[in-house]
């Protein structure tokens, strides 16, 4: 047994070599690699000791990173680490601290994706697709034609 629990550490452990991860991400992982569960809980009672974890840094990160990169709804990044595992409490309380003005957030996606060439029913389907409801996506691109016209 200290054998596969020192196995499941380095499995463990090269899963956030590359990224930080939710202590459900790195459960997860281990579940699929086929461990037992008694090894799972001291694998992950002893990465917690060392201090691999931090869901809520973990969720003001990415979802800086999401708005930034991709321009997510914070209603998207909200889903996207509550599927991390992420509960519920860390996760409003991250998303509040994250300066977040939705305008600015469109304007730097439309500005990226539109060349002039793209229809208006393509952007509002990107908007959807990042997350915005439909009418305020639909309204956000007919403002920004308007300003990009004039």
């Amino acid at each position: 047994m200290p054998e596969r629990k020192s196995i499941a550490k380095k499995v463990a452990l090269r899963y956030l070599k590359y990224r930080p991860r939710s202590r459900e991400e790195v459960k997860r992982r281990l579940i699929r690699q086929g461990f037992e569960e008694e090894v799972i809980v001291d694998t992950l009672v002893e990465l917690e000791k060392e201090g691999w974890f931090d869901d809520f840094r973990l969720a003001k990160e990415w979802a800086e990173e999401r708005l930034r990169t991709r321009g997510l709804s914070l209603a998207s990044i909200h889903r996207e680490l509550r599927r991390k595992g992420i509960l519920e409490e860390v996760i409003e309380q991250a998303l509040s601290e994250v300066v977040y003005n939705e305008k600015e957030v469109v304007w730097a996606l439309l500005h990226k994706k539109d060349k002039g060439e793209k229809d208006e029913a393509y952007l509002v389907s990107l908007l959807v697709r990042r997350g915005y409801p439909y009418e305020k996506a639909r309204d956000y691109v007919r403002v920004w034609r308007t300003k990009e016209e004039s």
